[in-house]
């Protein structure tokens, strides 16, 4: 009896031991089952729409809806937590999604991908994790298209309507690439033929374009880290060109470029190549110029042109020659005034303004180390040429009238010139050197 009461036991205990293990395996099956659920929602109105949802993973969330003919919706996610939502009324839109990593998501909360309007088109891909994306087009004949390669990185931070690609009008172009970790940008236009083309590439970079009016065209470029790109652009036919360095040994970081124009036909360019340098144009009114290039470290250039058919190159290094803690400042207020500005070498200063009157021309090289340069134009036609080559030249010339004419040269080391013009037609020449 004492062993078939311990055999009874044992069997008892063998039996409560299977029960527990085939709990528990239930559990953990219950829990992969609840891990691995997708959840898609197709909703689809009108004649020829067509929707394509692709979910590996777990816990990924797909919402399509369609209202109008021709629609065309395509949705890949690979991954879990991924979570977008695309919105077509209108007819033959297309959308085309890619989400390749975790917890990726569309725009404001999970919406991605909105068009109202006609034969709008957006292609969307994410690749890493934590990328947010948006793209909202109101109008016929857009493209959009955004491609994000990393983790963290957003396009919709500082969006007016929390959008990363925002077009609102007719046949507008735009395109946002950010390759690396934690990129911001936006880009955000309003009528019609707008172009707008930004890459980022690197860490922490930030870009932000906006455009106004009908046929603006913005591209920028920007290799490194922690570089900080704002573009905004009101009126018709603007243009901007920003490249905050390139590949192989020109790199740029913590480069900072605001680009603000207002008016027609303006042109601004800005190239920042190596570490901290800052440029800040502004032009308001028709047809002014700005070229920008800085090569070196910790230069500054602030250039303002307030009036029609203004000109504006700031020079801060010129390959192979760099510039390091070089500052220019270009003040332009009236009309077809020219300035040129070339810093070489350490810690140049040049301040030109040409504050009243039309056609005033202004020229200014530094070459060497802490040299100051300051012209004051006011009237018309005047001309003025600065030249410093050698150590701690100074040079200050004030021109009050029409059609003045100044040249001053130094070379060597710590001359200084004044020069003060007041009347019409008067002429000087400095040279100085040791």
């Amino acid at each position: 009896m004492p062993c078939l009461k311990l055999y009874f036991i044992n069997h008892s205990n063998i039996y409560i031991m299977k029960k527990v293990v085939l709990s528990a395996a239930a559990l953990m099956c219950g829990a992969i089952m609840v891990a691995q659920t997708n959840t898609s929602t197709v909703d689809q109105i009108g004649s020829g729409n067509t929707s394509v949802v692709g979910q590996v993973g777990s816990e990924n969330l797909a919402d399509t809806n369609q209202n109008g003919d021709d629609n065309d919706s395509s949705i890949d996610q690979d991954g879990a937590d991924n979570a977008y939502q695309t919105t077509q009324t209108g007819d033959g839109n297309s959308s085309t999604v890619s989400q390749v990593g975790d917890r990726n998501s569309g725009g404001p909360y999970f919406h991605g991908t909105l068009q109202l309007g006609d034969d709008n088109i957006s292609n969307t891909s994410s690749i890493g994790d934590d990328n947010d994306t948006g793209t909202l087009q109101f109008g016929s004949d857009n493209n959009a298209t955004i491609a994000q390669t990393g983790n963290r990185n957003d396009a919709n931070y500082n969006s007016s309507m929390n959008w990363g690609i925002q077009q609102v009008g007719n046949n507008n172009t735009a395109s946002l690439t950010q390759t690396g970790d934690d990129n911001w940008g936006v880009i955000e236009q309003e009528g019609d033929f707008n172009e707008s083309y930004e890459t980022q590439t690197g860490n922490l970079n930030n870009d932000n374009v906006f455009q106004q009016g009908d046929s603006n065209y913005s591209f920028g470029n920007q290799y490194g880290d922690s570089n900080d790109s704002d573009v905004m652009q009101n009126g018709d036919s603007n243009s901007s060109i920003v490249y905050q360095g390139d590949w192989g040994p020109y790199l740029g970081n913590l480069e900072i470029s605001t680009v603000d124009q207002i008016g027609d036909n303006n042109d601004s360019e800005v190239y920042q190549y190596d570490v901290s340098n800052i440029s800040d144009v502004d032009q308001n009114g028709d047809l002014n110029f700005s070229k920008v290039f800085q090569y070196g470290d910790a230069n500054n250039s602030v250039v303002n042109q307030d009036g029609d058919g203004n000109t504006s190159n700031v020079w801060q290094g010129f390959m192979p020659s760099s510039a390091d803690g070089s500052i220019s400042t270009v003040d332009q207020i009236g009309d077809d005034h020219i300035s040129y500005v070339q810093q070489d070498g350490t810690s140049n200063t040049s301040d030109v303004d040409q504050n009243s009157g039309d056609g005033n021309d202004s020229s200014v090289t530094q070459n060497g180390t802490t040299n100051n340069s300051d012209v004051d134009q006011e009237g018309s036609l005047n001309t003025s040429i600065v030249s410093q080559d050698g150590l701690s030249h100074i040079s200050t010339m004030y021109q009050f009238g029409d059609s003045n004419m100044s040249t001053v040269n130094q070379t060597g080391d710590t001359h200084n010139s004044v020069v003060n013009q007041l009347g019409n037609m008067n002429t000087s020449t400095v040279t100085q050197s040791n």
